[in-house]
């Protein structure tokens, strides 16, 4: 064989093989983009409505603390859902305590509508959630049944024993440790979220 056509030969072989190389990174990389496409179209809005569910839910927690006064405002709603009972109304328009045991009630039934909302959005979705988030969030999830019924005692407590300044009943240092156990909570659950989609 003569030198030119053996040189034509390898050159041709060496830029089969760079060209077969260059498709390879190249089919790894489309692989790698079409994987993190896929993530962001179909599991981040998954992470986006677990945690909306978690903070709504933790932000109905904390109102008894960040927003108390709203709690001693009288409710429409309720004075129309009980129109029948003047003596409810009346006790409601003109007793703080009492409306604000009231409405602490009816906004623990509201509470309870978002739990339930945030464990079922969590228990379809948890295919997408690691094992340790996973039982990070079950425990998370016992802890608000525990605290949502312990706080329902308080407020049947205060309604049967007339407590003054309710208030300061609920409101006190286990409830505000609770909150930041919830709110640490949202800090794991933020973290992953950034692990999982390199945020």
């Amino acid at each position: 064989m003569n030198q030119e056509l053996l040189t034509g030969i390898y050159t041709l072989a060496g830029g089969v093989v760079l060209y077969s190389i260059k498709e390879i990174i190249r089919f790894f990389i489309d692989n790698k983009l079409n994987r993190k496409q896929s993530n962001l179209e179909n599991i981040y809005p998954i992470y986006v409505e677990v945690f909306k569910a978690a903070k709504i839910f933790i932000g109905a927690y904390n109102t008894p603390i960040s927003q108390p006064a709203s709690l001693g405002i009288v409710d429409d709603d309720l004075i129309e859902q009980f129109n029948q009972s003047e003596e409810f109304i009346e006790e409601y328009k003109n007793n703080e305590d009492y409306r604000y045991i009231v409405n602490l009630n009816k906004h623990i039934d509201y509470m309870r509508t978002l739990k339930k909302d945030f464990n079922n959005v969590f228990s379809a979705n948890q295919f997408c959630f690691n094992h340790k988030f996973i039982d990070k969030t079950i425990f998370i999830d016992n802890e608000m049944n525990k605290d949502i019924e312990d706080l329902q005692s308080k407020v049947a407590y205060c309604g049967e024993n007339n407590i003054s300044d309710p208030e300061n009943y609920f409101v006190d240092k286990e409830y505000k440790d609770k909150l930041t156990v919830y709110e640490n909570y949202l800090d794991i659950f933020n973290k992953e979220f950034k692990k999982r989609f390199k945020i």
